[in-house]
């Protein structure tokens, strides 16, 4: 085996890459697998080798720059992939450092031929040495996969080799436990998230997809602006003959961005209380997209969610007057409910409660129970009539969500004015208790009980 992969190696080495430091990095190569001898380094190889490619192999254009001979680079490229895969993981090991940064930097080679050898022998370094090139080279392999991703790459062979690499790189992940998700490698999706290149966006999406999980969700503050950024990056202009594809891949790249926000949405909508968000900045990266027509409608979704599932921070957060301003159905609703449980001003929590009206269930509840404070006979039997449309057990669960929303304000507010009972109950309310209602007495029931909440003389 040494004798043939000994020929092999003399075969590219007559053609390798003029950069001396190639030319080391594989003269240092041979040394280590004893193919060749420390004493014939400097006679054999070294001086004729940077004689030979400084100055027969390269020539410079009409600008003035040097060309190098693209031949060579892709077989010095091919004679790695031969010592890899003959000489195996063991023996190749203690080189990997020198070799792997030289096919990195040959996929943003400015020839096609040698970027796709660069892929090719990628793809036999990851094969061969697995768990090792993962712990060491995944990081770095994902960056340059992203810098080579926002140069135009329209040549199809080309994405297909890109493809296979990144596919291939997925696929060690699942199979090593030597990567972990952390700071560094968000950032590297932060940093990208406003390149217009169609390809770059699909190429972080099919990530965020791919390690989309519990373990993304510790960085959803890191990343969550970028992924919203990436909704209004504005359409670039792409070359008349690549404009039509290009286009349809960034639209697209649009939708799997929504899918994406709708999907850590309703992650965080369902999550239990293990998972501590910051929503105060959740709500400042959502509130700020508001102004942009892509982002505006999953914003508001967000906003949304925020206020469902964290009411008492959201009305802690100075960010709760632009989800009022946005005239968010929600907003409104927790806004009446807090200014009705002062006691103070029934006819302003009842405007808020409007605008959450047919939007929040519980609305048409407290709503009928304004009206009872306020003494309108009237307009509490048509807002009752409005809430017994629905199901009798929906009506109970109302009054529960209700009940729980008011006291959740009541810890933002320790010390509200007395609610007090100004209206006259119902006759059959004096046999009726909250567990045994009827229509005529419920709403009643509720506003006593309700009052009951925030003062202890009812």
């Amino acid at each position: 085996m040494v004798d043939f992969v000994k020929d092999e190696v003399y075969a590219y080495l007559e053609t390798v890459n003029g950069d001396p430091l190639m030319i080391r990095t594989l003269i240092k190569l041979l040394v280590g697998f004893k193919i060749i001898s420390d004493d014939d380094v400097e006679c054999l190889l070294l001086k004729p080798l940077e004689e030979r490619f400084n100055h027969r192999n390269e020539r410079v254009d009409d600008q003035g720059l040097w060309i190098y001979n693209v031949q060579n680079r892709k077989d010095a490229l091919r004679g790695i992939i031969s010592l890899i895969s003959f000489l195996g993981k063991e023996a190749f090991l203690p080189y990997i450092e020198d070799v792997v940064p030289t096919l990195l930097w040959a996929l943003l080679d400015t020839q096609l031929s040698v970027k796709l050898a660069a892929c090719t022998s990628l793809k036999v370094t990851v094969l061969t040495m697995e768990d090792e090139f993962i712990g060491a080279y995944f990081e770095p392999t994902f960056q340059f996969l992203l810098k080579s991703y926002a140069k135009h790459i329209d040549e199809i062979n080309l994405r297909i080799a890109f493809r296979e690499l990144d596919d291939l790189l997925k696929l060690m992940l699942k199979k090593s436990g030597r990567f972990r998700l952390d700071d560094r490698f968000i950032q590297q999706f932060n940093k990208h998230v406003n390149n217009p290149s169609p390809h770059v966006r699909n190429f972080l999406l099919n990530w965020i997809a791919f390690l989309y999980g519990d373990g993304m969700l510790r960085f959803l503050l890191v990343f969550l602006d970028g992924l919203f950024n990436m909704f209004i990056v504005p359409l670039p202009q792409f070359p008349a003959e690549h404009y039509v594809r290009n286009r349809n891949l960034f639209n697209e790249s649009r939708y799997r961005i929504q899918r994406l926000l709708s999907r850590f949405r309703q992650t965080v909508s369902t999550k239990t209380n293990q998972y501590i968000f910051d929503v105060g900045k959740i709500l400042s990266i959502v509130t700020r997209q508001l102004n942009h027509n892509y982002t505006r409608v999953e914003a508001l979704n967000w906003m949304s969610m925020m206020i469902n599932k964290y009411p008492c921070e959201v009305l802690r957060c100075p960010e709760f007057k632009i989800c009022l301003d946005a005239s968010l159905p929600e907003a409104h609703y927790l806004e009446g409910v807090r200014i009705a449980s002062r006691g103070t001003d029934f006819k302003d929590a009842r405007t808020h409660l409007y605008k959450a009206l047919n939007h929040v269930k519980e609305s048409t509840l407290a709503i009928a129970m304004l009206t009872i404070f306020l003494g309108e006979k009237e307009l509490t039997d048509f807002f009752s009539s409005m809430l017994y449309t629905q199901p009798w057990e929906e009506v109970v669960t109302t009054w529960d969500s209700l009940r729980a929303t008011s006291i959740l304000v009541r810890t933002l507010e320790p010390n509200p004015h007395s609610t007090t009972l100004v209206f006259e109950m119902p006759g059959c309310a004096q046999m009726h208790k909250i567990e045994s209602k009827c229509k005529d007495c419920y709403v009643y029931l509720c506003s006593k009980e309700f009052c009951s909440l925030f003062s202890s003389s009812v």
